[in-house]
């Protein structure tokens, strides 16, 4: 690792996501309090009120209570394009009841990121290079995995799995 290693992301897309759909409230394309289903009419949860109820601030603030481990394995372990994993999370269990506790989950956050492209029609990947990166002479910036290993340098997350630090 050297001052040029390029990282993941990571949880940091949380916050550059809030300050995209921030930028994009801004423009008055979105509000904080617009239900998901609003800007992606397919979108469903296990539960069909969830589904009606649920809004762009529940997805960023962990309130929905879907469970996070699912949520984990079904975003980085697979090779499925966001809405494919969207599509996915109508057969996810609640770990809590909706608005009740914080339950972390971070397939919320891409469910937040797609308002994104539904609401503007560009990608998060576009929005966040055109309306921040660029301005922030961040020219180095990826936001995916599959972009982030064609770099040269690099540094790739790891996992202990079965005892052993294992590259994922």
């Amino acid at each position: 690792v050297d001052a040029n290693t390029l990282f993941s992301i990571a949880s940091v897309s949380k916050n550059i996501t809030a300050a995209a759909l921030g930028i994009l409230v801004d423009e008055g394309k979105i509000n904080w309090d617009d239900k998901i289903i609003q800007h992606i009419p397919w979108f469903q949860f296990k539960d069909p009120w969830v589904t009606k109820e649920v809004t762009i601030k529940d997805a960023l603030t962990h309130q929905i209570g879907l469970g996070r481990i699912l949520g984990n394995r079904l975003q980085f372990m697979t090779k499925s394009n966001r809405d494919q994993l969207l599509y996915q999370v109508r057969y996810m269990d609640f770990e809590k009841p909706f608005r009740s506790d914080f339950v972390y989950n971070n397939v919320m956050y891409s469910l937040a990121g797609q308002i994104i492209e539904y609401s503007d029609g560009r990608s998060w990947d576009q929005f966040l290079q055109e309306k921040l990166f660029i301005p922030l002479e961040m020219n180095r910036t990826t936001t995916t995995l599959s972009a982030l290993e064609l770099q040269d340098n690099k540094a790739w997350p790891h996992q202990e799995i079965d005892g052993k630090i294992t590259p994922i």
